[in-house]
């Protein structure tokens, strides 16, 4: 997780560079938000303030300053109704103390971003950004460049992005699990073409392509093999493409609608579908009211299990890797005060099933009930709530 800073000195230097102009798309925001999976799972609390700066050249400063306070536990991996026999390490991998299903997760988190976008022609414009992430066992170093090139009087728009970072691994328990120290690199491309249908509707297509190198695993989560506890092992290297679409539709003068669809599969045979619906309605001149639905599915990883006979190549019992369902639902007031003056607040719940595939957790054997998991959750094996509420100033 990560701190913003140099907050100040970007969003005055902005604001100076402006000479006193205001202009509609810039805005400060300030944002509080809660986490919340019940105990003994994770609570987190997150602070953001945010600035946006709309230039006269339609040039565009980004700021972006994150704080999280992460408190609760987390899982392991190991099942709550294993234990272990204290015996030696199963294929010379350490051998871990009596799992309790959950290990606590105190933490902090400071993040920091800036990006910029310069408006080189009428038709293209260049963009920028860098991102830093700090944790006490976790240190990210990141950023990316990308163009857009509008078309076709501006009814066309053609973008390509890319993306890296660096990342540093120091496990707290590194005294017990040395190879859980290291570094990870992560690169992504993506291309996409935005075409205006009609006067309402804009369809955009999309792909992407990203990999990764060096330190894959969680130095926390552990499996169940051979009858005792050692630390999971994952491939070092994943490679994952997909693709995106998108139609935004303008219903009425008040009303217009979001479809999104984003198909995923990587190299650990991991493959997943995500389809979201968003609408915006608007109520009157000062009240707006946002509705979102997410459904995800996804395959698990060809090395995932809840419980190893033996040491294979690579394991993890990390549910993030199994076969589930997850789905969110998330409704947002928005009062727009003043034309200076924007508030909103949300609230969400998240709900992930396991589907049972590929030796996931299942539900003791019990009849799989009918619905939507968002709203049947009593076999999930996650449910979250977030709320969160901002203070915006647009200028």
């Amino acid at each position: 997780m990560q701190l913003k800073r140099w907050f100040s000195y970007f969003l005055m230097a902005g604001m100076a560079a402006k000479a006193g102009e205001a202009h509609a798309q810039s805005y400060v925001k300030a944002k509080q938000l809660r986490y919340d999976e019940g105990r003994p799972g994770v609570t987190v609390d997150e602070s953001e303030l945010e600035a946006v700066i709309q230039f006269e050249d339609n040039d565009k400063l980004n700021l972006l300053l994150v704080n999280d306070v992460i408190t609760g536990a987390s899982p392991t991996g190991i099942p709550q109704s294993q234990t272990t026999t204290g015996a030696s390490s199963v294929a010379g991998v350490g051998v871990l103390a009596r799992g309790q299903g959950f290990t606590p997760s105190p933490e902090k988190r400071q993040a920091a971003t800036i990006g910029y976008s310069w408006q080189a022609t009428r038709e293209i414009a260049l963009n920028a950004m860098a991102n830093q992430s700090h944790e006490s066992d976790y240190h990210s170093d990141g950023g990316g460049v990308g163009a857009v090139l509008e078309l076709n009087k501006k009814n066309t728009t053609l973008a390509v992005n890319y993306r890296a970072a660096n990342d540093q691994v120091n496990p707290k328990n590194v005294a017990i699990h040395p190879e859980g120290k290291g570094k990870k690199q992560t690169e992504e491309g993506s291309l996409s073409v935005s075409q205006l249908v009609g006067k309402a509707a804009i369809v955009t297509l999309g792909g992407f392509y990203g990999k990764a190198k060096g330190q894959m695993n969680d130095p926390y989560k552990k499996v169940m093999a051979g009858g005792v506890e050692i630390f999971e092992k994952r491939p070092d290297r994943r490679e994952n493409f997909g693709g995106t679409a998108q139609v935004k539709l303008g219903v009425t003068d008040g009303l217009s609608m979001d479809l999104r669809y984003r198909y995923y599969t990587d190299d650990w045979k991991i493959s997943s579908q995500t389809v979201q619906l968003g609408a915006i309605m608007e109520l009157s001149e000062e009240w707006l009211v946002d509705g979102h639905f997410r459904h995800y599915t996804q395959t698990g990883a060809s090395f995932y299990k809840p419980v190893f006979a033996s040491v294979p190549d690579y394991y993890s019992s990390d549910v993030r890797l199994s076969p589930f369902v997850a789905e969110t639902l998330s409704v947002t007031g928005i009062w727009r005060q003043s034309e200076n003056w924007w508030y909103d607040a949300t609230l969400a719940k998240y709900v992930q099933v396991a589907t049972g595939g590929g030796g996931a957790p299942s539900n003791g054997g019990e009849e799989e009930e009918e619905g939507l998991p968002i709203f049947n959750d009593s076999h999930a094996m996650l449910k979250a709530y977030v709320f969160s509420v901002s203070a915006q100033y647009r200028f």
